[in-house]
């Protein structure tokens, strides 16, 4: 009896280390080796699809911004709140900070990039507090994802920066002839660029260039 009893143990043995080892094997490891990406977590063949609007805020509407400013309760000096082409928005708790980038010639209420980051030293006294937990984009992009998570939703770079334990995504769209996104929106090129920490999303940036 006890012979069959020690078999079952070692044939369960067995059949759980076979399980952890293709686990194991199943997981990419990525440029830092506390995190894991794993391989049918990925849909194949995913394409890029750009961000424009980041809570509410849009590249493409004017009025977007006005209807943030009210929603908000915000009625700021709009030129006396930029400082080199800069407007600059906390969430509530000021972990995380917006920056809307605005160019000469453009109108008033009017960007071309965004950015978003978790660099609360540059809060100042013409940072704005939203009511917002955190910014997020309308393809669900916000602070603190995984780098998985990003590739899950946007697919693989164009390119790739590594150093250490700082990790860059970058995204272009610059075929402005053929591409239908940068034909509805006239503009030339659009990109967005992601910076993770340890795997983690900690920046990001995206819009176009103003001519």
């Amino acid at each position: 009896m006890l012979k069959y009893i020690l078999s079952f143990f070692v044939i369960l043995i067995l059949f759980v280390s076979v399980i952890i080892y293709f686990s194991f094997n199943s997981l990419e490891l990525v440029p830092h080796p506390e995190k894991y990406e794993i391989d049918s977590y990925l849909p194949k063949g995913i394409v890029f699809i750009p961000d424009t609007t980041i809570s509410g805020i849009s590249l493409f509407s004017i009025n977007s911004f006005k209807n943030t400013l009210d929603r908000h309760k915000i009625n700021p000096n709009i030129d006396g709140n930029i400082k080199d082409s800069v407007f600059t928005f906390s969430n509530i708790d000021g972990g995380q900070i917006l920056k809307l980038y605005r160019y000469q010639g453009q109108a008033k209420n009017q960007f071309s990039e965004f950015e978003i980051s978790d660099d609360n030293s540059i809060i100042n006294e013409v940072t704005l507090k939203t009511n917002n937990n955190e910014f997020i984009t309308e393809n669900g992009i916000k602070l603190k994802m995984t780098i998985g998570q990003i590739k899950a939703i946007k697919g693989e770079p164009e390119i790739l920066n590594i150093d250490e334990s700082k990790t860059k995504f970058t995204y272009i769209l610059d075929d402005s002839i053929n591409n239908e996104f940068l034909k509805n929106h006239d503009i030339p090129l659009y990109y967005s660029e992601y910076s993770f920490t340890n795997g983690y999303l900690t920046k990001f940036k995206f819009g176009t260039l103003y001519q």
